[in-house]
């Protein structure tokens, strides 16, 4: 699958903010490896509105 609006605006603010997947990852809490965050920016899958909202929320 190729990457869908909202995986490819993580991905870039993730890259914008100097991050690995495995440190946003472990940024973002219990629940999400960087192979689950692979998956959103590639839209292989889509997070749980919640934890969008907590990431959206979590001070940078």
């Amino acid at each position: 699958m190729g990457a869908n609006g909202f995986g490819a605006s993580l991905c870039k603010a993730r890259e914008l903010n100097g991050y690995t997947q495995r440190q946003l990852a472990k940024r973002l809490g219990p629940g999400v490896a960087a192979s689950t965050l692979s998956r959103w920016e590639t839209g292989q899958m889509r997070p749980r509105q919640d934890r969008v909202r907590q990431s959206s929320a979590s001070p940078s």
